[in-house]
């Protein structure tokens, strides 16, 4: 359906059903107004690319402003275009790279090795997660322990992002730990720059520059510097995905121990199967079209994450859980999109994606080494209203 009334509020009311809803059975582009302005919603492989590719759209307010402002940060990467986002997107992948995802994936693995060795058993998958993927990426970045704690830093973390969907109290949360992550953060950059630190990620960052070569302010080098931590921690959602996988289908845990399903390719299923975030917007600089719907400038181009990902011309049999599909299959710059799409260097696809798919890798392997796997739920599949997904809840015993 074509709906000229505003569905922001609908869009945080519905979430994951928000563009089903809007859809109305309806599989082409569809019309709507969000945030005071008229947005089209697309899906497909095309779409995609034109999403990713078409010079003409910004991400400069192109998010909603408060969910941007505590997810993200003020200054980010997310909300720059053309020579400046290129020349700090390659900051991010140059620092991100190869080397940097097994060091954290490493760091991470050891950290939750201890925990169960201290432990025997892990009380909740997520909230252990949680700390294990800040404690790991907070040593890696060279984050000083007496700057933060384990416990406040994943807290700051975790609020921010469960924050972005909600308009209310998680939001609330958000902004109160987006303003102490900060604070901490900008006094390690400072330290950073004084001690002229290099052979840390956290000295890296502090001596980022801005495409005229000048130092990036302190408070905006400090939300990049968050833009490393956070998404690490992230990767926590789909560990509590994992849990709930092998729950569902006890077969793909054993054949995650045993190998006969290769662990990356389990990691890309559950990145499509659980996506983060159900749709994601960019505006045009100037009026744009896709398949004959224009959208005027300063409006809306919304791309359909969640229909991407379940729509059966990309994915046989989406609507069920099946790693194997990716044995042999290879993971598409605009096909797999859970963490944008396009080139990771020039486009708008998640410079740190690769970190992601190795720290899954790692606990879909240590997961499935147990045999007692407890699952509390409710499904984060099932539960389709809330921005991102409540983590399903799990225990482990030896």
């Amino acid at each position: 359906m074509d709906d000229m009334r505003d569905q922001s509020l609908s869009l945080i009311r519905r979430g994951y059903d928000f563009t089903r809803w809007l859809r109305d059975d309806d599989p082409g582009p569809v019309t709507t107004r969000l945030m005071g302005r008229p947005a089209t919603v697309i899906e497909g492989v095309e779409a995609a690319r034109f999403f990713y590719t078409e010079p003409t759209l910004s991400r400069k307010g192109a998010a909603p402003p408060i969910p941007a402002m505590t997810l993200f940060g003020p200054g980010a990467i997310h909300s720059t275009d053309d020579d400046e986002h290129r020349h700090r997107k390659a900051q991010f992948v140059d620092l991100l790279d190869e080397t940097a995802a097994f060091d954290v994936a490493r760091r991470a693995g050891a950290e939750w090795d201890r925990r169960i060795a201290e432990l025997g058993f892990v009380p909740d998958v997520f909230s252990m997660a949680c700390e294990v993927l800040f404690t790991a990426v907070r040593d890696w970045a060279g984050v000083s322990a007496d700057a933060v704690g384990v416990r406040r830093g994943t807290s700051q973390m975790v609020s921010m992002i469960d924050g972005f969907g909600s308009a209310g109290r998680r939001q609330l949360r958000a902004v109160k730990g987006r303003i102490g992550a900060q604070r901490w953060a900008r006094a390690e950059i400072k330290r950073a720059r004084k001690s002229g630190e290099t052979e840390t990620p956290l000295g890296t960052v502090a001596s980022w520059t801005g495409p005229d070569g000048r130092p990036l302010p302190l408070s905006v080098a400090a939300v990049e510097l968050l833009n490393v931590l956070r998404p690490t921690v992230a990767v926590a959602w789909f560990v509590a995905a994992a849990a709930e996988s092998f729950v569902e289908w006890p077969e793909y845990r054993f054949a995650v121990k045993v190998r006969s399903v290769d662990p990356k390719a389990y990691a890309h299923e559950l990145r499509r199967y659980y996506p983060f975030v159900p749709v994601l917007a960019a505006r045009p600089r100037t009026a744009a079209s896709f398949e004959g719907h224009e959208v005027p400038a300063g409006g809306r181009f919304v791309i359909d994450i969640w229909q991407h990902l379940n729509d059966p011309e990309i994915w046989t049999d989406p609507e069920n859980f099946r790693p194997e599909r990716f044995n042999d299959r290879v993971a598409g710059q605009y096909d797999l999109i859970p963490q944008g799409g396009g080139d990771k260097r020039d486009g708008h696809r998640c410079p740190g994606e690769d970190v992601a798919i190795e720290l899954i890798e790692v606990f879909a392997v240590r997961l499935a080494e147990f045999d007692a796997i407890e699952g509390h739920g409710p499904s984060m599949r099932g539960n389709h209203s809330r921005m991102p997904p409540r983590p399903y809840r799990a225990s482990l015993t030896l």
